[in-house]
């Protein structure tokens, strides 16, 4: 099983899409389902663009306060392997 940033176990696909995909996930440290965005590519300038991106995203439902939206999100950098972010 893929674990990523050494927290969250993936289960599998929620959704694929040409340009992302949504993993179903597990967050090993709060024991609780999770969804994980990621880049539907390893191409690097799509990479950077989607890092960008993410960034924008996290910061954006970061900003939000709704009973219906996610609370936390956590992003990571394409330094540890490919941007990708999680919202619980």
């Amino acid at each position: 099983m893929e674990v990523l940033g050494d927290r969250y176990a993936i289960d599998g696909a929620l959704y694929e899409s040409k340009h992302t995909v949504v993993l179903r996930a597990r967050d090993t440290l709060l024991d609780r389902v999770v969804a994980i965005k990621a880049p539907a590519t390893d191409d690097a300038a799509s990479l950077a663009t989607t890092e960008a991106v993410f960034a924008r995203e996290a910061k954006a439902l970061a900003m939000l306060e709704h009973p219906g939206s996610s609370r936390s999100t956590t992003t990571i950098p394409s330094a540890a392997s490919r941007p990708w972010c999680c919202a619980t």
